[in-house]
């Protein structure tokens, strides 16, 4: 799948109003600005990190969340595309307070299931039982789109989802190691005025 089609697809599944108004090749060059700002982050020990909205552990959490979606293979995953301070940012300053919320109310549910799967939590479950519960999130989330997309897009799994797979779509190791689309090219206008 190329970058284009891959964002398309990601801005017609769950994403935020005001990109879905925005061209594909706006939306790409957003998401690497959104990556810009939280660069500051990358080079941070996780224990030092000042997280705008998510505490240390709740990061920890949707880093291996992120990473479980979007593995480390012969391609970059999501801890290389620094997709958990893409989150972070993303939800402090495009999320209202009321869908913050649900991402930061779904992470505790996400722990509760996991000790039912016999973990302490998501995070120290082993990686097969994460991905199975990954999986099966992402199928309650598809039965959900089947009779009411908007509270399937809505829904706090859909939103770490959505997020991990745009930040990751939008960031340099993603865009070059993966998609093959690194440098993003500049958005044309005909009719820009000339600047002197």
């Amino acid at each position: 799948m190329e970058r284009r089609e891959l964002l398309q697809l990601v801005m017609s599944t769950g994403a935020l109003a005001t990109l879905q108004q925005l061209s594909v090749d706006d939306v790409a060059a957003f998401g690497e600005q959104v990556h810009r700002a939280a660069a500051s982050l990358a080079n941070t020990a996780d224990s030092q990190r000042a997280w705008a909205v998510l505490t240390a552990a709740q990061a920890r959490t949707v880093q291996v969340m992120a990473e479980d979606i979007i593995p480390r293979t012969s391609t970059p995953g999501a801890t290389d595309a620094n997709v958990t301070a893409f989150i972070d940012r993303m939800l402090a300053e495009w999320y209202t307070a009321a869908e913050r919320d649900v991402v930061l109310q779904g992470l505790p549910v996400l722990n509760t299931r996991a000790v039912a799967m016999g973990g302490a939590s998501y995070v120290a479950l082993p990686a097969a039982r994460r991905v199975a519960l990954l999986e099966a999130l992402d199928g309650e989330v598809t039965a959900l789109r089947r009779s009411n997309g908007a509270a399937a897009n809505a829904h706090w799994f859909s939103t770490i989802k959505y997020l991990t797979v745009f930040g990751y779509c939008t960031s340099e190791p993603g865009m070059s190691k993966h998609l093959d689309a690194w440098p993003l090219t500049g958005r044309y206008d005909g009719n820009a005025p000339v600047r002197n």
